[in-house]
């Protein structure tokens, strides 16, 4: 209930702003427009501080985690509204942030996919053709996803697939695999990138986000340096709202060899 209240507080006060303008401007009860704007840019700092507020309390929470070498917890059913909140999805849109790795037809694992904010965007981009593989640890998460895809032409490019803590359980070759929010919260990140090299096909991408406020800049280079020794090369960097961001490739000397 908290974490749902907190999402509505900060819509509330965007669309407070909006609403106030536009009711204004309606019903013309205000003719001064430099008050109008104060109150708009009023509104947007209050929701600037009370979302930096929030940050601020999950990092204090986060260093107390790291003092006690303990990882943060697997985003529950309780927090699901979290990853479909409007403003996450601005930031965080599938054709945008992958357009360069997926063509149609490819099979794509979107690993810990949640609500499936990226999954049924990979869809489009894969096409009939394509297959879309949506992993998550909890069933609660694929149902959510199975709930939107109903009835849409969606369900035969999605499939849903319960995985265990240590292991996806898959076997089919990806051109493309994500793991967008979810290394920090994989039991061994070692373990974690070797099944990821051994689903990727030779000379294609895995993309990895984590969040600021899970990751340090130094816990992030270490998964860099993990990935790294499992197999895998940096091919870019690219700068997300709210992610660590890194694209890796299997090597090249793997990709000539077997040619």
């Amino acid at each position: 209930m908290k974490n749902t209240f907190k999402q509505l507080l900060y819509s509330l006060i965007v669309v407070l702003g909006a609403l106030l303008f536009v009711l204004s401007m309606k019903l013309e009860l205000a003719q001064n427009y430099i008050l109008l704007f104060e109150v708009l840019c009023a509104s947007m700092m209050l929701f600037a501080v009370v979302r930096i507020w929030m940050l601020h309390k999950q990092d204090l929470k986060d260093k107390k985690a790291a003092a006690t070498d303990t990882k943060p917890g697997i985003c529950s059913m309780e927090h699901a509204h979290q990853l479909d909140n409007p403003f996450r999805k601005l930031g965080h849109n599938a054709g945008r942030l992958f357009k360069k790795y997926i063509n149609k037809g490819d099979t794509v694992i979107d690993v810990g996919c949640g609500t499936g904010i990226f999954s049924i965007g990979i869809a489009k981009m894969v096409g009939e053709q394509g297959k879309v593989l949506a992993v998550d640890l909890q069933q609660g998460m694929l149902d959510i996803v199975a709930e939107k895809i109903k009835g849409s032409k969606y369900e035969k490019t999605i499939e849903l697939i319960k995985s265990a803590a240590e292991s996806t359980g898959l076997t089919e070759p990806a051109d493309f695999i994500i793991a967008f929010y979810l290394v920090h919260e994989v039991p061994s990140a070692e373990n974690f990138f070797k099944e990821m090299h051994s689903l990727l096909k030779a000379g294609k991408y895995l993309y990895i986000a984590e969040p600021p406020h899970h990751t340090t800049t130094e816990s992030f280079a270490e998964m860099i340096t993990v990935a790294e020794k499992c197999g895998f090369e940096i091919a870019a960097k690219p700068t997300v709202i709210m992610g660590r961001t890194a694209v890796f490739c299997r090597r090249a000397k793997e990709v000539n060899s077997e040619q």
